[in-house]
């Protein structure tokens, strides 16, 4: 929260606009979804019962997300080192939580130089890549290379 208040703060808006509620009491969670004319919006994170508690009780708007299956997106003009890096850290730094990375996209300009390296890395620490034709030719040799299913893509592993 402290970086998106920053960011208001430096576009001229009120950085109290965004609060992080951190309290884990079920009770006061449950108050807080009831009150509308306090809160504007509320985007909850946590497992899979919070978010359905959350969704089925609240009287405020909610962005949410059930199951987990977040995406990273490596762009043309990407700085590559950086890309491995967050790469890496999305899917790596630990499997369980709901917004571990669980499909990699990446724009066809940097594909030959970026698949490869993060398909290395990722076979060294045990991750399985599940790819279309054209990422299978480029992930050739490496292990841990298999074939995607359509279903692979709305899929949540929370493992490796």
């Amino acid at each position: 929260a402290r970086e998106v208040q920053a960011a208001l703060a430096e576009a001229g808006l009120p950085p109290q606009a965004v609060q992080l509620v951190e309290t884990t009491d079920r009770a006061a969670v449950g108050r807080l979804i009831a009150m509308p004319e306090y809160c504007d919006v509320i985007i909850p994170r946590g497992g899979k019962g919070l978010i359905e508690r959350i969704a089925a009780e609240a009287r405020v708007p909610v962005i949410k997300h059930l199951d987990g299956n977040c995406h990273v997106y490596v762009d043309a003009e990407v700085d590559l080192e950086m890309a491995l890096r967050v790469t890496d850290n999305a899917k790596t730094q630990k499997f369980s939580p709901c917004n571990a990375a669980e499909s990699l996209l990446v724009h066809a300009a940097q594909a030959q130089a970026f698949l490869p390296r993060i398909g290395a890395i990722f076979a060294a620490k045990g991750v399985e890549m599940r790819g279309c034709p054209r990422s299978l030719a480029i992930l050739a040799g490496l292990p841990g290379v298999v074939t995607a299913t359509e279903a692979d893509w709305g899929e949540e592993y929370l493992a490796p």
